[in-house]
C-alpha cells in the first residue's frame, strides 16, 4: 500500500491498515503517518463513533520505539488548553491514546495523563464557578478522572472522589458537575463495589463524605407531559407566513401528521407565490416524499431565491419521475449540485445509468468539512438499500461507502448491507476484523462462528 492510500485508509479507520502492517517487508515508511494520527482527531463524529485512539494505538502497537510515539502526544497533551468544541474530542483523544499505552506498560504515558490531571486540579481549585473558563477545566477534568479510573481502578476512583469531595467545600460545586464520572463510575466498577469502597473510606474522610452526600441521586418524578397537537396544513401555512415557524414544528408534521394533511400542504406549497415562505414549507418534506406533483417542484430548481432554489432540490431528491431523472442528468456537471444530483439518480435508479452515477459519485470529494454534501449522499445510499421496492441497485455503491467515507457508522450500515445482500468479499471481511468501528468488528465475529 502507498504511503497516501495508508493515509487515506487510515483516516476512514479501515482495516487494511493493520493488515499491511503485517504483512510489509518495511513498515517505517508508514511510521510517520502513524503518529501524525496520533495527534489528530480522525474520527468524522466522534460523539457517535468515540475517538479512533485505540486503533490508531494498535497501528503503533507494531514498532518497537513506543516513546517516538508518546512524547508528542504527551508533549500535546501538556500544552492543550481547555476551549470547548472539537478540541475538547481532541483532548479526549489524546487521553484515551496515551491510557493505552500505560495500560501497555508505558511509564512516560501514565506519568503525562497524571501530571495534567495535577494541573487542572488546580486550576478548579483556584477557579470561580459559574465562569465559562471554569466550564471547560471540569470537560477536561472529568475525561481524566475517568481515563485514570480506567488504569488504576477502583483505589484511584475513590482518591479522586476525595479530591472532588474538596471541591465540593468550595461555593458552587455541586455533584451535578460530575455525573459524567459518577455514572461511568458505576458502570466501569460496579455500583455496588464502588458504593462499598467509597462508604468504607468515607468513614475516615470528610472530603469523602461530602463526596458520598452528593453521589445521592433526587427523587425522581413521575410527570408525564402530554404531547402538543399535530398542527395542521392550514395552521403551518399561515404560521410560515408570518414567518413564525420553527423547526420543530414541521419535523412534528413530517412525523405525525396524516397523509391527508399531508396532502394539503403539498397543496398549499404548490399555490404558495411567496418564494421564502415556499422554501421554508417544502423544507416539511425533507428527507421524505413529497406528495404532489413534482413538476411545479422542479421550476422551482430555477428560482433566482437560493433558499428556494435549495429547498426544491432538497425535496426532490426523493422524488421519483422520470423528469426528475432528466434534471438530475442536466445538473450533474454542476459542482454545486452534484451531491443533490447523484440522490436523485439513486432515487429513480435505472441499470443504463450505473457508470455515470458512479463516475459522478467518485468525484465527489470526501472531507471532513462535507460541505459538498457526501455524507448526505451517503445516507441516501443507505436509505435506498433499505427500502425494498424491487430496485436492484449496484453493489458498487456499498463498496464505495466502505471504501470512502469518514463516517464508521456508515460504514458498519454498508457491511451490513453487504453481508445481508451475500455481496461481502472475504477480503472486506478480513479488513473488517481490524476495523475502528468495535461494532464492525464483532457483527464481523458473530458471523464468522
Amino acid at each position: 500500500m502507498t504511503k497516501s492510500g495508508f493515509k487515506c485508509a487510515m483516516q476512514r479507520g479501515l482495516g487494511s491498515c493493520m493488515l499491511t502492517l503485517e504483512s510489509a517487508g518495511d513498515i517505517e515508511q508508514y511510521r510517520d503517518i502513524i503518529l501524525w494520527g496520533c495527534l489528530r482527531k480522525l474520527a468524522l463524529d466522534p460523539q457517535c463513533e468515540g475517538t479512533r485512539a485505540r486503533y490508531i494505538y494498535e497501528l503503533a502497537s507494531y514498532y518497537d520505539d513506543e516513546a517516538y510515539f508518546v512524547e508528542p502526544i504527551a508533549g500535546a497533551l501538556k500544552k492543550m488548553h481547555s476551549t470547548g468544541g472539537w478540541q475538547f474530542w481532541l483532548f479526549i483523544h489524546h487521553c484515551e491514546i496515551l491510557l493505552c499505552f500505560a495500560q501497555g506498560g508505558n511509564a512516560a504515558a501514565r506519568t503525562a495523563l497524571y501530571e495534567k490531571y495535577d494541573v487542572l486540579y488546580h486550576k478548579l481549585r483556584r477557579a470561580h464557578r459559574g465562569s465559562r473558563a471554569c466550564s471547560l477545566v471540569l470537560d477536561d477534568f472529568e475525561t481524566l478522572c475517568i481515563v485514570l479510573t480506567a488504569l488504576d481502578g477502583v483505589d484511584r476512583y475513590v482518591s479522586i472522589a476525595s479530591d472532588i469531595g474538596a471541591l465540593f467545600g468550595k461555593p458552587g460545586f455541586t455533584g451535578i458537575d460530575f455525573l459524567w464520572f459518577i455514572d461511568e463510575g458505576k458502570s466501569m466498577l460496579g455500583a455496588k463495589l464502588l458504593c462499598k469502597h467509597l462508604l468504607k473510606a468515607a468513614k475516615d474522610s470528610e472530603n469523602l463524605a461530602c463526596f458520598c452526600g452528593q453521589m445521592t441521586e433526587p427523587a425522581k418524578t413521575n410527570t408525564v407531559q402530554e404531547p402538543a397537537p399535530v398542527p395542521t396544513a392550514a395552521e403551518l401555512f399561515v404560521a410560515a407566513s408570518k414567518g413564525e415557524l420553527p423547526i420543530a414544528k414541521r419535523v412534528q408534521f413530517r412525523r405525525a401528521a396524516s397523509n391527508e394533511e399531508k396532502k394539503k400542504l403539498a397543496e398549499h406549497i404548490l399555490a404558495c407565490n411567496n418564494p421564502s415562505v415556499k422554501a421554508v414549507l417544502l423544507s416539511t418534506f425533507f428527507g421524505v416524499g413529497f406528495p404532489g406533483p413534482c413538476e411545479a417542484i422542479i421550476a422551482d430548481v430555477r428560482s433566482g431565491n437560493q433558499q428556494l432554489r435549495e429547498a426544491a432540490l432538497m425535496v426532490l431528491e426523493k422524488c421519483r419521475g422520470e423528469e426528475v431523472r432528466t434534471l438530475a442528468f442536466e445538473l450533474l456537471p454542476q459542482k454545486e449540485y452534484t451531491a443533490n444530483a447523484i440522490c436523485m439518480l439513486i432515487t429513480n435508479y435505472c441499470k443504463s445509468d450505473k457508470e455515470k452515477l458512479l463516475r459522478a459519485l467518485y468525484r465527489l470529494p470526501v472531507t471532513y468539512s462535507g460541505s459538498n454534501g457526501w455524507h448526505g449522499v451517503v445516507h441516501h445510499i443507505l436509505w435506498a438499500f433499505e427500502q425494498g421496492d424491487g430496485r436492484e441497485y449496484p453493489r458498487e455503491l456499498l463498496h464505495y461507502i466502505y471504501q470512502n467515507s469518514l463516517c464508521s457508522g456508515c460504514r458498519e450500515n454498508a457491511v451490513k448491507h453487504l453481508v445481508r445482500k451475500k455481496w461481502l468479499t472475504s477480503e472486506i471481511m478480513s479488513e473488517c476484523r481490524y476495523d475502528s468501528n468495535e461494532n464492525i468488528r464483532e457483527f464481523i465475529e458473530s458471523i464468522q462462528k
